[in-house]
């Protein structure tokens, strides 16, 4: 324990004390404060407001950080905390004045929590109008500002002016004066250096401002009519074709979401619907411009229609899929999957008629992966433990007990190159398996025999394959394209030089099936391997198993898949089931 020479309530008032310097910008007292929340919450887990606190501090020190991994980590870290301590005092005003600032300033685009935002906030004017000795006026002014901003950003303009129209009748100040006219507000002449008018005052406040509109996806004045069943049933067949064909189901779909949509402009379901497709067009293109550009539409097309209609299930399922799949080191969009989904499997909990459960497993699979992606392993291992118990298949079991990183550099200095190559085979295995610290200490290792041995395939390949490996974990898109492109090079010619070796051809396959189709256009070699493992199996079952066969018969169709060869993609899946003959 830390020796403040502080009483508890002294310790707890110097660390808040910290916190709001911080929250001004002093970095130093973000990290005390910190420091100093961690151990009063921890000596008493019951208080919530010490949890809160260290949550605000939490996403405040990712505020603070250089690496873009740890900003977002922090915050995921800090936004969990302060949930947790609002779900327990939910009535606790500090607490939502913490969380209700900390959803405001994160960036809506990755976290999406501007509605919990909206909801703190309205808590927190409640409070005001309950007892005027709560805080200051001036901080209930500012607070009604930020309310009006959030239903702004959220696209519920009217509520907005709505909002900002009750500072005129609060306050003079021209900085608050100032700031609404900015957004639009018609703030009178007369208004600037008179006393607050005594009540309503008649005339134009309520009347639409110029840029604010009605909320989008409703149409003013009219309800949205019934879904025509039929119709809805066909565009989601046509959006399935889509996202397990290849580029003329996706250009199949995008024309026809296309015409609905200028049919119904205002169908938020259609708009979701749209957005997908346009997002597989550019990823079907080849076109790096178009690729980027249209993911950055349909992620923002898939917020207004998420914000128009936040509890219908099929919009949010698509804006999680669309995430999930985006390249992280790119569009930072787990945050925004992780919400969706959490949300999905909320609205399970309560009605499980919601979808079927091999939606559900989906659901909480991507889910898993999501929480490490983000670093948040109990979360990850209470996902895995979850699947494992419906489903006791043991791959969730393995991911529940992740084998530890045990790496004695002593015991390495002892080694022969041989020994090495296999220790770093070993650890090279498991940075496959999404264990980031082996994967580095595999490149490290592989890389010191590969300079020792440069005529050995097998050390060159792996030493590749772990260059690639550790520019796909690193978070700056540089590395991962330089590391990707000098990776493959080395594992490419390996397996050119000894090409009837199953475990280079394995490396190689495998390594030009997860580079980015659209940067590196490798499937075709992928293609070309996973075909030459097939039959190397086929004549000798005992260069891997049954279960590693199964998993690249599986590959080669999703290859094929993936470069429009639907037909052939379907025979190859089929003959897993005994439904079709050999790949020809």
């Amino acid at each position: 324990m830390t020796d403040t020479g502080k009483a508890p309530g002294e310790l707890f008032t110097a660390a808040v004390n910290l916190h709001d310097l911080g929250v001004k910008g002093d970095q130093e007292a973000v990290q005390k404060a910190h420091r100093m929340f961690t151990e009063i919450w921890s000596e008493n887990p019951d208080n919530h407001l010490a949890e809160a606190y260290l949550g605000s501090a939490t996403a405040l020190l990712g505020r603070d950080h250089p690496n873009l991994d740890e900003k977002f980590r922090l915050a995921v870290e800090g936004l969990k905390l302060l949930d947790s301590a609002a779900a327990k005092d939910e009535k606790n005003i500090e607490i939502r004045i913490l969380r209700g600032h900390v959803c405001f300033n994160l960036p809506e685009m990755y976290f999406h929590r501007l509605s919990t935002a909206v909801e703190d906030f309205e808590f927190i004017i409640s409070g005001y109008r309950r007892n005027k000795r709560a805080f200051s006026k001036e901080f209930y002014i500012e607070t009604l500002f930020n309310l009006g901003s959030a239903y702004k950003q959220l696209g519920r303009s009217q509520e907005a002016e709505t909002v900002w129209q009750k500072i005129l009748f609060q306050t003079r100040d021209p900085k608050y004066l100032n700031r609404l006219r900015q957004e639009g507000i018609h703030v009178p002449q007369w208004m600037t250096g008179f006393r607050p008018w005594p009540g309503p005052r008649p005339g134009p406040y309520s009347r639409q401002r110029p840029g604010l509109g009605a909320r989008p996806g409703q149409r003013p004045g009219n309800p949205e009519p019934a879904e025509n069943t039929e119709q809805l049933e066909e565009a989601r067949k046509i959006h399935r074709r889509a996202v397990t064909g290849g580029k003329e189901e996706v250009t199949e779909a995008f024309a026809y979401f296309e015409k609905a949509l200028r049919e119904d402009p205002h169908n938020n379901l259609l708009q979701a619907y749209h957005a997908d497709c346009l997002s597989m067009v550019g990823r079907e293109s080849g076109d790096h411009a178009l690729l980027f550009g249209n993911a950055i539409k349909a992620l923002i097309d898939l917020d207004k229609a998420v914000n128009g209609d936040p509890d219908n299930i099929e919009i949010r399922l698509l804006r999680a899929s669309h995430s999930y799949r985006l390249p992280e080191q790119f569009f930072r969009r787990s945050a925004t999957a992780m919400g969706d989904y959490e949300y999905l499997l909320q609205r399970y909990q309560e009605d499980n008629t919601l979808f079927d459960q091999k939606t559900w497993l989906k659901i909480q699979e991507n889910l898993g992966e999501v929480y490490e992606r983000l670093e948040m392993k109990e979360e990850a291992k209470s996902a895995w433990k979850k699947l494992y118990d419906l489903t006791g298949e043991e791959k969730y079991l393995l991911k529940q007990r992740p084998e530890e990183v045990d790496f004695d550099a002593e015991k390495v200095k002892g080694m022969n190159w041989k020994q090495v190559l296999q220790e770093g085979i070993r650890f090279h295995n498991l940075g496959v398996a999404g264990n980031k610290k082996a994967a580095r200490i595999a490149k490290a290792l592989l890389e010191g025999v590969y300079k020792a041995k440069p005529g050995n395939s097998l050390a060159k390949a792996y030493y590749g394959s772990s260059l690639a490996l550790t520019g796909w974990h690193s978070p700056n898109p540089g590395d991962m394209f330089g590391n990707g492109i000098k990776g493959f090079k080395l594992v490419k010619e390996a397996a050119e030089r000894d090409p009837n070796n199953p475990q280079l051809r394995i490396l190689r396959g495998y390594l030009a099936y997860n580079l980015p189709e659209n940067f590196f256009h490798m499937t075709e070699l992928a293609i070309k391997d996973f075909r030459f493992l097939i039959e190397a199996y086929k004549k000798d079952k005992n260069i891997f198993s049954e279960e590693f066969y199964r998993q690249v018969v599986y590959d080669l169709g999703a290859a094929y898949q993936r470069i429009g060869d639907t037909k052939r993609a379907r025979k190859v899946w089929g003959s897993l089931d005994g439904k079709a003959g050999k790949d020809d």
